[in-house]
């Protein structure tokens, strides 16, 4: 496929740069650099602060999410009848 593409002239010069250090042409370059956006790539483990900063986005604005009692999070509370064995007529 080609692609024609209208750089900006910096943009331009950055990339025959780093093409003439790999010692490739622009086009291989180009190619190479789009192909590694595309491609999935090794998954990278996050930071232990990383995680942190998740799991505090996760948990923002839970404080106003009521706690359950324990008996609301029995079998029977959750599946009602089916929790006795009784099966609905699509199980």
């Amino acid at each position: 496929m080609t692609i024609t593409l209208q750089l900006k002239p910096e943009i331009e010069q950055r990339l025959l740069a780093q093409a003439q250090a790999q010692g490739v042409s622009l086009e291989t370059y180009v190619a190479g650099v789009v192909e590694s956006q595309m491609l999935p790539g090794p998954k990278r483990t996050p930071t232990l602060e990383e995680f942190e900063a998740d799991l505090e986005a996760l948990a923002e604005g839970t404080d106003d999410i009521p706690v359950l009692p324990p008996e609301a999070l029995n079998r029977e509370a959750i599946y009602g009848d089916r929790a006795r064995g009784e099966r609905g007529a699509g199980a």
